[in-house]
């Protein structure tokens, strides 16, 4: 969906849709400030793709919902908040990609969230993080990062525990 502007959460609706597979809620198809995936919604459903939602702040996912989902992506949302309890439920979810979100960021990067600790791939702003928690050598190419990323990474040492990481050129 594009440039819909639906004030009103479009989850409970979109969600019994029970064939769709790939979920879009692309520049302002979405103006509100919350959405929640309840139970039971979206049983096929394998990607998510949440970009340029400016107002958006909050997604709830209750358990039960989005069961097969395996790459969540969350762009360009300034005001959005927290990841949700309810990834926690989602045991398929192999990548989260977030990018722009400097809120969410933080969050992830600081103290770790709860409900990607099973997420096996999560990058942000371009940045890899992959089993950072179990992970005793993480190596990044300059391929893949930016001098940003670097800093992210530097900064954020904290997380990585007693792993480390290097910087290589390619």
């Amino acid at each position: 969906m594009l440039e819909c502007e639906i004030e009103h959460d479009p989850m409970g609706i979109l969600g019994k849709l029970h064939t769709l597979r790939e979920l879009y809620l692309g520049p302002k198809s979405f103006v509100g400030e919350e959405m929640t995936s309840p139970a039971s919604s979206f049983p096929l459903l394998k990607t998510v793709s949440l970009v340029r939602l400016p107002n958006w702040r909050v997604w709830k996912v209750e358990q039960g919902a989005m069961p097969l989902v395996a790459e969540i992506t969350i762009g360009h949302c300034p005001r959005f908040e927290k990841i949700p309890e309810g990834f926690s439920s989602i045991q398929t979810l192999q990548k989260l990609v977030i990018y722009e979100v400097p809120r969410l960021k933080k969050r992830i990067l600081g103290s770790g969230q709860g409900g990607v600790d099973h997420v096996p791939l999560i990058i942000i702003n371009k940045c890899l993080l992959s089993k950072v928690r179990n992970t005793k050598k993480l190596s990044l190419t300059r391929g893949s990062i930016t001098n940003k990323c670097h800093e992210v990474m530097s900064s954020s040492f904290g997380v990585l525990g007693k792993s480390s990481f290097t910087l290589s050129g390619s």
